[in-house]
């Protein structure tokens, strides 16, 4: 599990090795541990972590994410502050966060551009310029009109629009089905869809595969937090 292997790091070696990620595209994420500090002093201790998260395929480095964070604990009484792994734990599950909300598309904050709508459908970019990407979504499956790559494709920028406000991968993958229906029906010939499409593509098996990791250790996140969290507060 990619938390708790990160754990494992801190204590056992200062490299490990997740091989592959994603079986679908031979993707393999590695996890160095640059920098790690532990102090404690009465009633106050303070974590240092420092990580790197290199994504490949093969011998090929396609992306490197650097990130540290510290936490700081003080309590009144000591024997209520969280043990050192208590703490690593914390600070591991926020780094991956970080990384998770980097390399998600649900978090890149890029420009969307439309095909031309048909006349009936001209209202929907009002309605997406406010964020009712909900509603826009609701008025493109009532349309009867011609279903084309153009269609399909603003039907699957919406729905990645509505994953990115909602943080739902369900959406998610209902951008990836439009996406894909927009280029079998010709999409293919137009760059702006195949563009838009290979982003798009680009992390979505690694996304769906890292959530299911952090889903994993969910339970064992819940439980330890639930015992580090009894110190009085967090200093500066």
């Amino acid at each position: 599990m990619l938390i708790a292997s990160v754990k494992s790091a801190l204590t056992q070696t200062n490299f490990i090795a997740l091989d592959p990620l994603g079986d679908e595209n031979g993707v393999a994420l590695n996890m160095e541990v640059i920098d790690y500090d532990f102090v404690k002093n009465g009633n106050k201790e303070s974590l240092y972590l420092e990580v790197a998260f290199t994504l490949s395929r093969g011998v090929n480095e396609f992306l490197v994410k650097t990130y540290h964070t510290r936490l700081n604990r003080q309590s009144k009484d000591p024997s209520r502050l969280p043990t050192q792994n208590q703490l690593a734990s914390q600070a591991a599950k926020r780094l991956v966060k970080y990384f998770i909300a980097d390399i998600s598309p649900l978090k890149t904050h890029q420009l969307r551009e439309f095909k031309p709508f048909p006349s009936d459908l001209e209202y929907v970019v009002s309605y997406a310029k406010r964020k009712n990407y909900q509603g826009a979504i609701e008025a493109m499956q009532k349309y009867k009109g011609n279903k084309d790559a153009a269609y399909y494709y603003n039907l699957a920028v919406l729905y990645e629009a509505l994953a990115s406000e909602t943080e739902n991968l369900r959406y998610l993958t209902e951008a990836k089905h439009n996406y894909e229906k927009a280029i079998a029906l010709g999409g293919y010939k137009d760059k702006l869809i195949v563009d838009a499409k290979a982003r798009f593509d680009n992390f979505y098996v690694l996304l769906n595969k890292t959530k299911e990791v952090q889903k994993q250790n969910a339970a064992l996140i819940e439980d330890r937090n639930s015992m580090a969290g009894s110190s009085d507060d967090e200093y500066e």
